[in-house]
């Protein structure tokens, strides 16, 4: 143990009476032993722990997709009982155009057809990014002879 000490401890004092009757008088001393914890600084090395960030230029491929429509017009003039709805065939939308004529009676005239015609192209692209990529620092120093001063137990 550190910093150990002996004390004697003077109220352990025995009285005994011998076989005359008389006080004998005797005193034992006891020792105690005193433990103590102290610290202290030790040498130290100094560690910066940081990131890096870097810029790398790519390029990046893609398909560009663009989407055309292309209008015809279908004259049709028939005769129908009632107004047909929009309708799609494969890549056509159907849009119907209607016109009433007045005759003896009136009857509903198909006069045209519009259509639709939908087509789809992809083209490839080339776009420059910008990509950004960290790494890890770590730094070490030795300490600049930091004194080792034992520190107060408080």
């Amino acid at each position: 143990m550190e910093g150990s000490e002996q004390r004697p401890n003077p109220d352990a004092a025995d009285r005994q009476a011998d076989a005359t009757g008389q006080d004998r008088s005797q005193i034992i001393e006891r020792v105690e032993e005193v433990a103590t914890i102290g610290k202290r600084v030790a040498d130290e090395a100094i560690v910066r722990v940081s990131t890096v960030t870097e810029q790398i230029e790519e390029t990046v491929q893609a398909e560009n997709m663009r989407h055309d429509v292309v209008i015809r017009r279908v004259p049709v003039d028939r005769v129908v009982t009632e107004a047909p709805g929009v309708r799609r065939e494969d890549n056509v939308t159907i849009i119907p155009v209607l016109e009433e004529r007045a005759v003896i009676t009136t009857e509903l005239v198909l006069v045209e057809e519009i259509h639709l015609i939908s087509t789809e192209t992809a083209e490839p692209v080339e776009v420059p990014i910008t990509l950004r990529k960290q790494r890890f620092v770590e730094e070490r120093e030795p300490s600049q002879g930091a004194p080792t001063t034992p520190m107060s137990d408080q």
